[in-house]
């Protein structure tokens, strides 16, 4: 949503072609899980196991 709002408010989400804002989201989107998934490991480094 944050990248959507700025492409609009910049003017430039009107500039690329649809397929680029196609290929876009998904990259976004793989990139927040990549860093949440990142974020998960190194949350568990040094932790005791659960029970």
């Amino acid at each position: 949503m944050l990248l959507a709002t700025y492409l609009l408010v910049t003017g430039r989400f009107e500039q690329a072609p649809l397929l680029v804002h196609g290929i876009e989201w998904p990259a976004v989107a793989g990139a927040a899980v990549l860093m949440n998934r990142v974020d998960d490991t190194m949350g568990r480094v040094g932790s005791s196991p659960r029970p």
